[in-house]
């Protein structure tokens, strides 16, 4: 959905990446991420917002959205992409965090995957493409359609 007056959305969007609280979300997201990934007890976790992943996931929605209402006005260009970075990081945080169901995986995965290569990581897209092709059974066909585009890669 393009929003009716981008200078206006692009000021919102811009806000929004400054907003201290959800900075502090991505960070708290981030540093429970490293625990995870180093295998640190949860005893010994610091306490994290309440209701960090739904937070959070709002946020990503919001800016991933926002990325790609901007992403061909080239004076917002560059806010489009530090949106959809964020928004990308914001997921692979989510999926680091073992879930109760509430998040299809492997679908914010391909999300993340594709907003870094909208974006220009293509190694951070790439990375997460590696990661998600032993779970393409998982996704819809049409998503799988788009991992392959992603990925460059023929199907075996």
């Amino acid at each position: 959905m393009f929003r009716p007056n981008p200078e206006e959305f692009a000021e919102q969007l811009a806000a929004a990446l400054r907003d201290p609280v959800r900075l502090n979300l991505h960070a708290q997201a981030h540093a429970r991420s490293i625990l995870i990934e180093l295998g640190t007890p949860r005893q010994d976790w610091p306490n994290f917002t309440a209701d960090l992943d739904r937070r959070l996931h709002a946020a990503a929605n919001y800016l991933l959205a926002g990325g790609i209402d901007l992403i061909e006005s080239e004076p917002h260009r560059a806010l489009a992409r530090d949106a959809l970075t964020r928004g990308a990081e914001a997921l692979e945080f989510l999926v680091a965090q073992p879930q109760d169901g509430r998040l299809a995986e492997p679908m914010e995965l391909l999300r993340a995957a594709t907003a870094y290569h909208i974006a220009d990581h293509h190694a951070r897209s790439y990375v997460i493409s590696e990661r998600l092709e032993a779970r393409l059974e998982q996704l819809d066909p049409l998503a799988r359609m788009i991992f392959f585009l992603l990925s460059r890669r023929p199907r075996n």
